[in-house]
């Protein structure tokens, strides 16, 4: 038995609570999922929790997004939350193995939650609870992982909402044009 991961996630929904581009409702639904237990895909491969990490460069007005082969769709980097890690070491964890780059807990804003249902006839998983960090740093030319992404790159606001398909993640990308994280 794990007690840092449903602690860690409490902490990080607890500070989503009080953030204003936060959903109130995934909020709830969040809160909810905790108290149901197998929280990682390992213990429970049809629905986990995931970390989000969306590389931003506020002054460009750019975010960093890979063509994700099983997502078929352009998405932020991220992945499973994997046992005796907290949401944060995952966030870094995924930074490392998708874009090659080592970033500490400080260079990480906590940004949102959502759940997204990711069922397909060819996929175990089946709903994805989100926690989005921002990395905000400058346009890089990073070494993404070829094994997740088919191509990558950095987008504009705008044309990252015209290539991001899954409505939960536009959304996710458009509160960065009003918001002054």
């Amino acid at each position: 038995m794990y007690i840092k991961l449903p602690q860690t996630l409490t902490r990080e929904i607890d500070k989503l609570s009080n953030h204003s581009l936060s959903n109130k409702d995934d909020i709830q639904k969040m809160r909810k999922r905790l108290t149901q237990g197998k929280l990682i895909r390992d213990e429970n491969p049809e629905d986990h929790f995931c970390v989000m990490i969306v590389p931003f460069d506020r002054e460009a007005g750019k975010v960093f997004l890979g063509n994700h082969k099983k997502a078929n769709d352009w998405i932020p980097p991220g992945g499973h939350i994997e046992k005796d890690e907290s949401p944060v070491e995952a966030a870094i964890r995924e930074a490392k193995e998708e874009l090659d780059i080592t970033i500490s807990e400080h260079q990480l804003r906590l940004f949102t939650p959502d759940h997204l249902d990711v069922s397909a006839p060819n996929k175990i998983c089946k709903i994805h609870w989100h926690i989005w960090y921002l990395f905000n740093t400058e346009e890089t030319d990073y070494k993404f992982d070829r094994n997740e992404f088919s191509d990558a790159g950095w987008f504009t606001l705008e044309k990252a909402l015209q290539k991001i398909r899954i409505p939960t993640y536009r959304d996710i990308i458009s509160r960065l044009m009003s918001s002054n994280i």
